[in-house]
């Protein structure tokens, strides 16, 4: 469901509430360790098993503003506010040759690891046809199943038209912080990487005015 409202003719508000709900998402499970001897030699064996057992449920909203109080500036904001539920018909023994009872979904952390409350706040000036200035300040909330905490990160955005088919612009991103994590896989335990610091320049080159 959404709706927007258009209280002046510099200012947009969008509203989107939701709810989902879905069934039969990639699921797995490991299944009991064997020692077998054929083939040789003997060796230890893991069994992995794939199924679509899972069901999720999402209910949130969306809120966004845009608003152009001048022709120099326009700013945006928005938030995002999102709650999950998820269950596993492994837990209910629906298919006990394939799932038996006790055995743990190793997917469902996967698919709760989402974050709950995300915010941003953007703005652009431009006080003449030759320069122009945006950024971005954005806020993630901690992922539930991993060890990936909250941030706060800025991207701010410099450019001079200094030609009608040139402009140089000078970019830097996650400037708050010389490096973060967004994100940690559950499922296999790997080194994660993280995000770091950046700042770089570009020219383009327009072929036609």
């Amino acid at each position: 469901f959404g709706y927007r409202l258009h209280p002046a003719n510099d200012l947009l508000i969008d509203l989107v509430i939701f709810f989902n709900h879905y069934k039969g998402l990639r699921s797995g499970r490991l299944g009991t360790p064997s020692l077998v001897a054929d083939p040789a030699p003997l060796h230890l064996v893991l069994p992995a098993y794939a199924a679509n057992t899972l069901g999720v449920k999402t209910r949130g909203f969306e809120w966004s503003t845009d608003w152009q109080p001048t022709s120099l500036l326009r700013m945006r904001t928005g938030y995002t506010f999102l709650q999950m539920d998820v269950k596993s018909s492994i837990l209910q023994n629906t298919d006990p040759n394939l799932l038996p009872p006790g055995s743990e979904d190793l997917l469902s952390g996967d698919n709760r690891n989402n974050p709950k409350h995300q915010l941003f706040a953007w703005a652009a000036f431009s006080p003449s046809f030759q320069w122009h200035i945006d950024g971005i300040l954005r806020y993630v909330d901690q992922l539930p199943t991993s060890k990936t905490k909250r941030y706060l990160e800025l991207d701010l955005n410099l450019g001079w038209h200094f030609h009608p088919q040139f402009e140089m612009t000078l970019t830097g991103q996650n400037l708050l912080h010389a490096h973060h994590r967004e994100f940690e896989a559950t499922l296999v335990s790997t080194k994660p990487t993280e995000i770091q610091r950046s700042v770089y320049t570009a020219l383009t080159w327009k072929l036609t005015p």
